[in-house]
């Protein structure tokens, strides 16, 4: 019985976990927007890919990736895919 109560809990703290990345994510781009005066980063190479543009306000690799998502096989230690 209390198994699925435990569940529910740790799904719960996934959930927020997740959200709250997702916050940081966002503060991260108002940040780049506020320091840089540009407009949100749009491009499509590896160098000007809205995330590689956003990590030196969005260090940490863990903010990236939510905890509930799958992981791929082919990921390297540092968590990049």
């Amino acid at each position: 019985m209390l198994l699925p109560a435990l569940a529910k809990a740790k799904a719960r703290g996934q959930a927020a976990a997740c959200m709250n990345n997702l916050k940081q994510m966002g503060l991260g781009q108002i940040m780049y927007v506020t320091e840089t005066g540009k407009t949100f980063p749009v491009g499509y190479s590896p160098s000007n890919f809205w995330m590689a543009v956003i990590r030196r306000d969005v260090p940490a690799d863990k903010i990236r990736i939510c905890p509930t998502a799958p992981v791929p096989a082919k990921r390297t230690p540092t968590g990049e895919a």
